[in-house]
Formats: structure tokens, sequence, C-alpha cells
């Protein structure tokens, strides 16, 4: 079984960071995910940001803050899809390159449906944006419950998933590409611990050389 959890802090002021801030502390840093299933190019209103975007890449772009066009192309297309979004100094959505109806380019927020988390609580939600792996199986265990838990089924590409909730501690999330699941031999997983009020989300993302991986994406 390979473990791979990565953290990306999303929509918070890097004021360590010069390329995160100016003298108005006005630039959000926020995720871009490439869940289209092929490399894409992104631009940031109107110019292109960043060439050939991996598939699965997560990537963190630093806003400034204000209405912003984040635009998608499949990379060697001179189309692109785009999305005007308000980037906030402190609650931004990561922004998603997706695969739509007919295989079409979409370019989405993936906005927070449950925001507020108790003090004494934690939340955690999982995305399927893995666009070549189909259906897929996701277990958990959680702060309050080690006895692993099936997400909800059936988990495929695009799915909606709301958070669930827990006591603050620690979450282990693990995915399989068949039905032969088995909790010790995961295709992969992610464990993070949360302090109370705190929530993440993990994508389920496309390999670019094949299989699927985990990304704490928030």
């Amino acid at each position: 079984m390979r473990v791979r959890v990565v953290v990306a802090f999303v929509a918070t002021t890097a004021c360590s960071d010069d390329t995160a801030t100016n003298a108005n502390g006005d630039v959000a840093r926020v995720s871009f995910v490439n869940g289209f299933g092929a490399d894409v190019d992104l631009l940031i209103d109107g110019e292109v940001h960043a060439s050939n975007v991996a598939i699965g890449a997560v990537t963190l772009l630093d806003l400034p803050v204000g209405a912003r066009d984040i635009a998608v192309r499949e990379a060697g297309s001179s189309a692109a899809t785009s999305l005007t979004t308000q980037v906030m100094a402190h609650a931004t959505a990561p922004i998603a390159a997706l695969r739509g109806s007919g295989g079409a380019l979409v370019v989405r927020a993936l906005e927070d449906s449950s925001a507020v988390v108790p003090p004494d609580a934690t939340k955690l939600r999982v995305l399927h944006l893995a666009a070549r792996a189909g259906e897929v199986q996701v277990w958990r265990t959680q702060p309050d419950y080690q006895t692993p838990i099936r997400w909800a089924f059936p988990f495929v590409y695009n799915s909606v998933n709301s958070y669930y909730q827990s006591s603050p501690g620690t979450w282990e999330v693990r995915v399989w590409t068949d039905s032969a699941t088995s909790w010790t031999t995961a295709v992969n997983a992610a464990r993070l611990t949360l302090l109370g009020g705190g929530k993440k989300t993990v994508a389920i993302l496309d390999r670019p050389a094949g299989g699927i991986k985990l990304e704490v994406i928030d």
C-alpha cells in the first residue's frame, strides 16, 4: 500500500511569501486541480499562467482578491472554457478542471457546502476527480469510530459529496479501483489529524502514468 498525503493550504494570506501578498495584503492562495484526464493550460484574467498542467496535478495560485476570470483549455488547443469567481482573502474554494457531459472541458469551483464546523468537531469530504478511473470504492475510519465504514456508493467520477462530521482526531481514507476491497490492500490511503473546528477535502485524482492517488486539497 502506498500512502501519499499532500496538504494544500487554501485561500490563506501568505504574509511570509513575497509572491502571495502586496502592500494592501489583498492576495489569496487558491488551489487549482486538474481533474480533466488530460494536460491543460491555465489562464488567469486572459493571460497564460501555466502551460501543460499535468493530469491529476494540484497547483497553488496566488490571486489578487476580487473578481477573477479563470480559463482552462486542453493543452495544444485554442478553445478555452472559463469561470468568473470571486477571490476572497480567507474563503475561496479550490478551482477544478473537470470532464463534463460528452467529454467537454469544464471549470468549476469546488464549493464548500458545510462551512460551519462546531469547535468540538471536525469534518471531512472526499471528491472523485479522477476522470480516467471510473467507479471506485472508498472507505474511512474517523476519530469517534475506528471500524472501517464504506463512504457513499456508488462512488463515480464528479460525484457531489457532502462533509461527514466526527470528533477531533485522526481520519483515514482508503480507496480501491475495483470491487475486491480489503482494508489492508487499498490502492492508496490518506491519514490526517484534525483539531476541533477543522475541515479538509480529500480528492481522488488520476496519476499521469496510470492509476489513482489521494491528495488533500484544502
